[in-house]
């Protein structure tokens, strides 16, 4: 099962695995694929202007996601398109 797959304009996250085992896909100027998994104390921080993708390894796999922001509908690039034509002229956070 798959989720995100978006990027937010403002939004930092932090990705905590609670069970199983999570791949995250992220992009910003380069491509990075990252696995997390429960029993370890692992964390991943997405910074803003990253497209990210999630792909849960194991069945019942559970992912805790903390933002620095409070839920706004503007904040999120969801067409990965429009991601692209943004991101060209972005300064990186990795």
């Amino acid at each position: 099962m798959y989720r995100g797959d978006h990027a937010h304009k403002r939004c930092t996250q932090i990705f905590f695995p609670i069970s199983g085992k999570i791949e995250l896909f992220l992009e910003q100027k380069k491509k990075k694929k990252i696995i997390i998994s429960s029993g370890k104390a692992e964390a991943i921080v997405v910074p803003k202007m990253v497209w990210c993708r999630l792909k849960f390894l194991k069945k019942n796999s559970i992912v805790a996601v903390i933002c620095d922001r409070k839920y706004e509908f503007g904040d999120y690039i969801e067409k990965y398109k429009v991601f692209k034509k943004i991101i060209n002229n972005y300064k990186p956070s990795f």
